[in-house]
């Protein structure tokens, strides 16, 4: 038994990664990635979502899908960029990325710039990716099979940008340490006053933004730069959760294909590897359908820097000096 070494960049940080057999590692590692997964949270969470009478179960399973969704753009992505940068070595650039990685990775193909990669692309676009990862793929025609491409590459286009939105990103992040957030959505009405201090009746407003479904959490505003002070406020998202669930499944299908792809270019054996795809082109379109009208909204008063005193390291520190003396 001897090492065997990979020779890799995340993004453009070099690294080696060094193991016993690690060509067979590589392709055992490979095989057992479950792309569905987030295709069995999507289906059992809808369904409780749909069915159960329960006014609390249904919120959780809302929040179950919200999480599942960013749970699943991750890996996504994460999966298709060490396909690109390391394909014989998934395990250790799954190992080394981090988020801002996939970030940068990100916007580079969504701005066509070039990114380094072991496998020759079509183009350093969406598309050019897409067309990449299903190079040997054949359907019944020639001109499906460009359709399919075609929409793969948009899915992924769109599912980038919710990755890279920060909101999204916030988000998440409450969500999945310790619940941070406050469950349920938010609706925006509008209607003519007869005077400015007096409400207009409830018989003009105009409902322009609702969901029973979201969650409002707290985020950071800077106050000054490379400085201790900041603000709290909060911001409120909208969901619609059927769209989660349509995203999931297409972003399971997505995982597989990644996987099958990954098999192919590492030896494994072809009747093990199948393309999967969605009867309908017109599938793609499901995770933008629905519109809940306003995606977020923050309601906190603004408030002049003037009137925050700025408090100085020293002074915070000075807190746990006191209190340790």
């Amino acid at each position: 038994m001897f090492l065997e070494g990979s020779k890799f960049v995340v993004d453009e940080k070099p690294y080696c990664a060094w193991e016993i057999s690690l060509i067979k590692n590589n392709q055992s590692f490979i095989k057992k990635i479950e792309p569905k997964y987030f295709k069995y949270l999507s289906n059992v969470n809808f369904n409780i979502f749909k069915n159960d009478k329960d006014e609390l179960n249904h919120q959780f399973a809302a929040l179950s899908l919200r999480i599942a969704y960013s749970h699943a753009l991750e890996t996504f992505f994460a999966l298709l960029f060490s396909a690109l940068q390391a394909p014989d070595c998934i395990s250790g650039w799954l190992k080394k990325y981090a988020i801002n990685d996939l970030i940068n990775l990100i916007n580079k193909v969504s701005t066509r710039k070039k990114i380094l990669s072991k496998i020759e692309l079509e183009s350093f676009t969406w598309r050019g990716i897409a067309n990449t990862i299903f190079q040997n793929v054949k359907f019944e025609d020639e001109e499906n099979t460009l359709k399919y491409k075609e929409k793969f590459g948009i899915l992924w286009k769109l599912l980038s940008n919710d990755f890279i939105d920060t909101k999204i990103r916030e988000e998440y992040n409450s969500l999945k340490h310790g619940f941070r957030i406050t469950p349920g959505g938010f609706g925006i009405a509008v209607g003519l006053q007869d005077a400015p201090d007096i409400p207009a009746p409830p018989e003009r407003m105009k409902t322009i933004g609702y969901s029973k479904f979201g969650s409002t959490f707290p985020i950071e505003e800077k106050l000054w730069d490379k400085d201790p002070n900041f603000r709290l406020k909060k911001l409120s998202r909208n969901w619609e959760v059927e769209n989660f669930f349509h995203a999931l499944n297409l972003i399971s299908l997505s995982i597989s294909n990644v996987q099958v792809f990954i098999k192919l270019i590492n030896g494994i054996d072809p009747t093990e590897c199948k393309f999967e795809y969605p009867q309908s082109l017109e599938y793609f379109d499901e995770p933008w359908k629905r519109s809940v009208g306003i995606n977020d909204s923050s309601f906190d008063v603004p408030v002049s820097l003037a009137s925050i005193p700025r408090i100085t390291k020293e002074e915070i520190l000075n807190v746990y000096y006191l209190k340790n003396t």
